[in-house]
């Protein structure tokens, strides 16, 4: 089945050209865990975008329904998205947005740092979602969106024993190797879908239960953060009789009021591109 989603034109040529730029990219990636883009129309008032239908709902949803889990199921996730992950990789491709929902803890300190970044971006992005998966909280938390920024660009990771004392060593390890500061030294995901914790027994894996009440609790604050600040938005803008920015139509977040990043110089000469 096929969605068609209608845009309004542009605000502006910078976010023209952002969304021309995300349109190319994706229309080259083909992968089963990556949406596909079917079609790119236009006239003189909209630019129609025919996607595929997914209909999964949200990762998060999901797991709190269940009635168990464990860390083989997380581990499920995560192969999943590091494969889809690794694709774009190898096709000089940058995610740079990773996030199961719409928070700012996910992104990388060297992004919030301005410096130049490359493909470990997305590598520190699934180390928060596994730290979640498996923790049941996220590792960066505070009252606001700069604090948590803070938090996150000094990449203080705590993994408190009264909630990770029953995850196994090797899972810990790994979201330790996601998230190290230093993005020469993180793990790639090539190397990931290799790692011990990838390999081990799913019989032995099954055992390792996770307690799901935490993950639903900060599921639950999530929607009710996302309601409050959608309410706050609309009544601004019917205040002020605005209209929402234009919203990537791959990405979720939106289109940066600015030219494009020049894509990131990659050993050997090739360039990467980022999709977001």
């Amino acid at each position: 089945m096929r969605a068609p989603k209608r845009l309004g034109r542009m605000h502006t040529l910078a976010d023209e050209a952002a969304l021309k730029h995300e349109v190319r990219l994706l229309t080259r990636l083909r992968h089963p865990h990556i949406v596909e883009m079917l079609g790119f129309y236009r006239d003189a008032k909209f630019y129609y975008i025919v996607m595929e239908v997914v209909r999964g709902g949200e990762l998060f949803d999901r797991i709190v329904k269940k009635q168990s889990y464990s860390e083989k199921e997380a581990r499920d996730v995560l192969r999943v998205l590091l494969g889809a992950i690794k694709y774009c990789h190898d096709q000089n491709v940058v995610h740079r947005d990773l996030k199961p929902c719409g928070t700012p803890g996910y992104v990388a300190p060297e992004v919030i740092r301005g410096s130049a970044y490359g493909t470990e971006v997305d590598m520190w992005s699934i180390g928060v979602i596994m730290f979640l998966l498996l923790g049941g909280y996220p590792p960066f938390h505070a009252e606001n969106r700069a604090m948590v920024l803070r938090k996150v660009k000094k990449g203080e990771v705590t993994f408190h024993p009264k909630y990770w004392s029953s995850i196994s060593p090797e899972a810990i390890a790994l979201v330790k190797r996601f998230m190290t500061m230093d993005p020469r030294q993180r793990i790639t995901a090539a190397q990931a879908l290799n790692d011990p914790w990838m390999r081990m027994d799913d019989r032995f894996l099954s055992l390792h239960s996770i307690d799901l009440s935490r993950l639903a609790s900060f599921n639950a604050r999530r929607k009710l953060r996302s309601a409050i600040s959608a309410v706050i938005v609309t009544n601004r803008l019917a205040k002020a009789g605005g209209t929402p920015p234009p919203r990537s139509p791959i990405a979720g977040s939106a289109l940066p009021p600015r030219p494009p990043r020049p894509p990131a110089a990659r050993p050997g000469g090739s360039a990467q591109r980022s999709l977001r």
